[in-house]
């Protein structure tokens, strides 16, 4: 969208200073072709970037999130991010409250026979949290779709408030309550879709320390 706006403002500009010259204004001659010629500029940049900024938010595959990769091992996760707050049976729980807005974030790692099946983000602050491939919490489910498409699998709570959408060629899944994105992450397809777990909910439903 601001590309267009750009290109819009560049298309007015020439055109703005073609009347005036027109209408007979006292425009320097060399002024006039020079701020043309860097209106067309402007397009001819304005257009490149057009061209090239697309592909930058072309949904692709996930292999890692939240500095994890997929086949990473329980000591490589620890390695990494410490100490699980809560660890019980195949799921570890990472909270953290952010600095600035005292915002809480949950990270949930669901294993599978020793691997990750799938790394979950949960928060409460829209601003504070990581983008997904452009996707952040309270974006809509059409906001979701028109990014990645349908989903090759949902998954839905049993009065249907909750919906959890897996895209396995991308490895993504998105949390949704009421329409809205409340979680992300990515999984394994290889253990199949991301489904809903009465103890992954008991978890996330657990109040903040």
């Amino acid at each position: 969208m601001t590309v267009g706006i750009f290109l819009a403002a560049a298309f007015l500009a020439i055109v703005a200073l073609l009347t005036l010259s027109r209408n007979g204004r006292n425009w320097n001659a060399k002024i006039l072709w020079l701020l043309a010629a860097l209106a067309a500029l402007a397009i001819v940049i304005g257009a490149a970037i057009y061209v090239g900024v697309p592909s930058l938010y072309q949904p692709h595959v996930e292999n890692d999130f939240w500095g994890i990769a997929l086949d990473a091992t329980k000591p490589e996760i620890k390695s990494r991010r410490g100490e699980p707050q809560t660890q019980q049976d195949e799921l570890w729980l990472y909270r953290q409250r952010d600095q600035y807005s005292d915002a809480w974030s949950t990270y949930l790692i669901r294993f599978e026979n020793k691997q990750i099946r799938y790394i979950l983000y949960r928060g409460t602050d829209r601003w504070s949290s990581p983008s997904l491939q452009g996707v952040r919490l309270k974006d809509s489910a059409e906001q979701v779709r028109k990014t990645f498409g349908e989903p090759s699998h949902i998954s839905a709570s049993g009065d249907e408030s909750q919906k959890i959408y897996s895209y396995s060629g991308y490895r993504v899944f998105f949390w949704l309550e009421h329409g809205k994105v409340t979680g992300y992450g990515i999984y394994n397809p290889a253990w199949g879709p991301v489904d809903f777990d009465h103890r992954v909910q008991q978890q996330l439903e657990k109040p903040e320390r």
